[in-house]
């Protein structure tokens, strides 16, 4: 299984000044879509209480 570092959008989009994002947002740059033969960007929204929660996977 291949491991993708999800980075919060602040260290993505460094040189975008405006934006429309809140909260817990992280992006994969490159993440593999290997049925299409492609990568693509995947922006993640994480609730409020993401980091709250005890469950592990």
């Amino acid at each position: 299984m291949m491991s993708h570092t999800a980075l919060p959008w602040r260290e993505v989009l460094t040189g975008d000044a405006l934006h429309t994002i809140t909260g817990d947002v992280r992006v994969i740059e490159a993440f593999p879509i290997p049925q299409l033969q492609t990568e693509r960007r995947v922006w993640i929204y994480l609730p409020r209480s993401y980091h709250e929660g005890t469950r592990s996977v």
